[in-house]
């Protein structure tokens, strides 16, 4: 199974520099970009390549603008003018799914950030719940765009002239894209007896793992072991009780054994992490990277033109589908 990215053009223009020890202060507006030289330790080396590239594209979303008609007025200009309505209708479905892919970018990439802090701070417990949330936000937008892009390019040519407001293109809608990109955003824990739709309701972090295909099983594995360490758990305390002897009569606590907590924990569950980051930022990529050929520049990313998908097979078909 093919999980990761070939960027040529970007991996030769240098961009991969990072930070000797530990990141540099930096402006607000600038933190996203900064790197430890613990990425390659934490990540390996096919992945910590790649943070300072993600590091620039999540940059440029700074300032992206979003706009949503109140549905009462929306129902008013169908009525008026189906083209019109179909115009608003796409340009705010595409307006969610760069949402859903920003911010599903954006908080990944932040939780990746936090186990790297945890790991140089050697931190066990903050390690632990930085990357139980790395796990779920990846499961996460993996369910949020699994299908998205390739869905898009299937429509394409019928979004394209509704966009140009040409008045002879077909009327569309995609109530399948909406809704996905709905829940993505909206889901939650819904309080007792509150009306939502269904949209609104959150899966539980069970259901999300499941849609991680053949990597769900070991996937889900060390996500039951993160939550133990998390939560309330034998795990969360008996790690640093020490045997003093052969026989377990006597023990002792030792409370400078975080570092080797992470380190068999990295070890032992090292095969999840390229699976994880494929899932966690591919699909969003392609969404990105296919927004690109819509005529909405808010929702353009200059960077992305500088990045080939080509080795992602879920890119080739988007492609092929865009070519007939």
């Amino acid at each position: 199974m093919l999980y990761f990215l070939v960027w040529p053009q970007v991996y030769r223009a240098g961009l991969t520099r990072r930070c000797s020890g530990r990141a540099d202060k930096a402006p607000a507006t600038d933190l996203i970009v900064m790197h430890m030289n613990n990425e390659r330790e934490v990540f390996g080396e096919r992945v910590s390549i790649y943070f300072p590239i993600l590091g620039k594209i999540i940059s440029s979303f700074d300032g992206t603008p979003y706009y949503f008609m109140d549905v009462k007025d929306f129902g008013k200009v169908m009525d008026d003018d189906p083209h019109e309505g179909a115009y608003i209708y796409w340009k705010e479905l595409l307006s969610r799914a760069h949402f859903a892919a920003a911010s599903g970018m954006y908080r990944t990439y932040r939780w990746a950030e936090a186990i790297m802090f945890s790991y140089a701070q050697s931190h066990f417990l903050s390690f632990a719940a930085s990357f139980r949330g790395f796990i779920e936000s990846s499961a996460d937008v993996f369910d949020g765009l699994n299908g998205v892009p390739l869905s898009l390019a299937m429509h394409f040519k019928h979004i394209l002239p509704i966009l140009e407001r040409k008045p002879s293109s077909p009327i569309i809608f995609s109530s399948d894209i909406e809704n996905r990109l709905i829940h993505f955003s909206h889901g939650r824990k819904l309080e007792k007896n509150e009306i939502a739709p269904d949209t609104h309701k959150a899966k539980s972090v069970r259901d999300y793992l499941k849609t991680l295909g053949n990597d769900s099983e070991t996937i889900t594995k060390c996500y039951s072991y993160l939550c133990q360490i998390t939560h309330p758990a034998a795990l969360s305390v008996l790690p640093i009780l020490i045997p003093k002897n052969n026989d377990g009569s006597s023990f002792v606590i030792n409370l400078n054994n975080d570092e080797g907590l992470i380190n068999l924990f990295l070890k032992e569950y090292s095969g999840v992490i390229e699976p994880l980051f494929s899932y966690s930022f591919n699909l969003s990529l392609m969404t990105l990277k296919l927004l690109n050929r819509f005529p909405i520049p808010d929702y353009h990313t200059e960077y992305m033109k500088n990045i080939s998908l080509d080795d992602i097979n879920a890119w080739k078909r988007v492609e092929s589908v865009l070519e007939k």
